[in-house]
């Protein structure tokens, strides 16, 4: 296996460390990119690399982190080297979200029809989860530096066709669980879908929350949007401001950690006041 570097990669490799430091780190990509690096990434590209059989999930996981690396090196090289204008780079990252999510969502969906069985819809049709690409990924404007936004639902609700994983009064999962989510959703879940915005950990769960508490549908879109729109602009017009403050630019680790823990307030004061009418209630 040849490892020796294309001289025309010389201004790539030494403007970007990540890609300097994925060459010497995975060498055996090095032959793969020299045959392909001055074609633009295609979707064929990216699924021969998955067009095998694969012994687990680690091996899924491994073969999906080997394309992404590949992918970004070729993008690297082309951007770098002049070969590729923006509208490539932004499409062809998009393309790797589109064919890594639809490679990961084929694949789980068998293996959890084989264990759950097939999702079904109240008429007894299986039906498909669906994942929609929102932000960046759906304007189809992804860049290398983008984090991806999904939402993801079934056409209606159903069922699958296979044994129940719980039973109705487990230790975790009880009918009064759901009904004090659907309680809770009804009364403050407006304010809890915008804070959710601001908190890690809790914007990726609230949205099952949602669906456990019967969250109507309408009312779930329209606030998570209004969350969205003051998510965008807090944290863009607040960038922009403390990006001019020279005590924040100097220490912008404790920076992010003192607004990683600032975003939690208004979480721990709309808790402590819930909890608070609780007991008034009672």
């Amino acid at each position: 296996m040849d490892t020796t570097l294309d001289p025309r990669w010389q201004a790539a490799v030494h403007h970007s460390r990540y890609l300097a430091n994925l060459l010497q780190a995975h060498p055996e990509l090095i032959p793969e990119l020299v045959a392909s690096w001055q074609q633009p990434l295609t979707e064929a590209m990216l699924l021969a690399a998955l067009d095998r059989e694969f012994s687990d999930d680690d091996a899924v996981r491994s073969a999906l982190r080997r394309l992404r690396h590949r992918a970004m090196a070729h993008l690297v090289l082309r951007d770098l080297g002049g070969l590729a204008p923006l509208a490539e780079i932004v499409e062809c990252m998009t393309l790797l979200a589109d064919v890594t999510t639809n490679f990961a969502l084929d694949y789980y969906h068998r293996q959890l029809v084989a264990t759950y069985g097939e999702p079904l819809d109240k008429t007894g049709q299986p039906e498909r989860l669906l994942i929609i690409g929102m932000g960046k990924l759906g304007g189809r404007e992804l860049n290398v530096s983008s984090d991806v936004d999904y939402i993801f639902v079934y056409p209606e609700d159903g069922a699958t066709a296979g044994p129940k994983v719980f039973r109705s009064n487990s230790r975790f999962f009880k009918p009064e669980y759901v009904d004090r989510t659907s309680e809770f959703f009804e009364r403050y879940g407006n304010r809890a879908i915008i804070f959710a915005r601001f908190v890690p950990i809790i914007r990726t769960v609230i949205t099952a929350l949602a669906g456990v508490g019967h969250m109507e549908r309408a009312r779930f879109f329209k606030f998570s949007a209004v969350g969205g729109v003051i998510w965008v602009s807090v944290n863009g017009l607040g960038g922009y401001w403390l990006g001019s403050v020279s005590l924040v630019r100097d220490n912008l680790e404790i920076s992010l950690l003192l607004i990683v823990l600032i975003s939690w307030i208004p979480i721990i004061v709309e808790g402590l006041r819930i909890r608070r009418d609780g007991k008034q209630r009672r």
